[in-house]
């Protein structure tokens, strides 16, 4: 008997607490709303402002939200070039990976439908990427909406079979350097994130299957404090910048990469290389340092 009243008295502290855990979650999400809230009004009541007095502020943040805007709807974009992302590496990542893989596309997304001609984009191998390919069904099923944004089962050597001659793979590890953009090649960046726990998996399978390699420009226009290997959507984005630029490789790297990457003038006395190569330790394991072969 009284072994029934304390599992019955554990039992209703158990719920007891699970009961206040829950309230106070309740609480927070309400307070986090009427945050949200006091912010929107603010911000409104900020533009009433700046809009009543005519203010340059808010008529050229109101042109560029236009100009934005009419980008994103053009119906009569001229596409100019390839970039095909790779699936194929499902296997080596783990679930977080496979969403950080989806938002980076996401960013890269963003920022190739705002050029005045974007790149094509394909994302192959889907038949292959399980964990991708429930992601996009069950998370991110926009995807399939998105404008000149191809889904493709097929893997990259099977759907581009009749182009393979125009492939160039970017890779890290390659000799080639990518010094301007051709709109007849077709540039492959492995959709892999690893947090380089598969060094030179993809140049690998790029060199065995006699795929052309290249890589960006990095060493040559700036001074890295780690490896010499990107995320998917920094990758890509450097490469709409250098679209949008006219081929300015030193100023779409510097619009690109994060600040944490670049190294810091080396100081006086001091004897630290910082050159790309010195320091090959893994990046921290957040969203913009998951590392693929690019």
């Amino acid at each position: 008997m009284a072994a029934s009243a304390s599992s019955a008295a554990t039992i209703e502290s158990s719920t007891n607490e699970a009961s206040d855990t829950t309230t106070v979650n309740i609480k927070r999400k309400s307070d986090w709303a009427d945050t949200r809230k006091d912010e929107r009004e603010r911000r409104r009541r900020r533009e009433a402002q700046l809009k009543a007095a005519n203010d340059a502020e808010y008529l050229a943040r109101k042109a560029a939200k236009t100009a934005k805007r009419q980008l994103q709807r053009r119906v009569d974009v001229v596409l100019r070039g390839r970039v095909v992302l790779d699936s194929q590496w499902d296997a080596l990542m783990k679930p977080k990976d496979i969403v950080s893989l989806t938002l980076q596309c996401n960013r890269f997304y963003s920022a190739n439908r705002l050029l005045a001609e974007p790149f094509h984009v394909s994302l192959v191998g889907l038949a292959h990427s399980p964990q991708l390919r429930e992601r996009i069904d069950t998370k991110m099923s926009a995807m399939r909406t998105w404008s000149h944004f191809e889904l493709c089962d097929a893997s990259l050597l099977l759907r581009f079979a009749a182009d393979r001659d125009k492939l160039v793979y970017l890779c890290a590890e390659s000799d080639v350097v990518l010094n301007q953009l051709a709109d007849d090649d077709i540039y492959v960046v492995g959709a892999f994130v690893d947090h380089n726990a598969h060094r030179g998996v993809v140049h690998r399978f790029a060199v065995e299957n006699q795929l052309r390699t290249a890589r960006l420009p990095l060493a040559e226009n700036i001074r890295l404090n780690s490896r010499k290997v990107l995320t998917v959507n920094h990758v890509c984005e450097i490469l709409c910048q250098v679209r949008a630029n006219g081929g300015d490789w030193k100023a779409a790297i510097e619009h690109v990469m994060p600040l944490r990457k670049v190294a810091q003038p080396k100081r006086p006395g001091t004897t630290q290389d910082t050159d790309a190569n010195a320091n090959n330790d893994d990046d921290d394991d957040d969203d913009d340092d998951d590392d693929d072969d690019a």
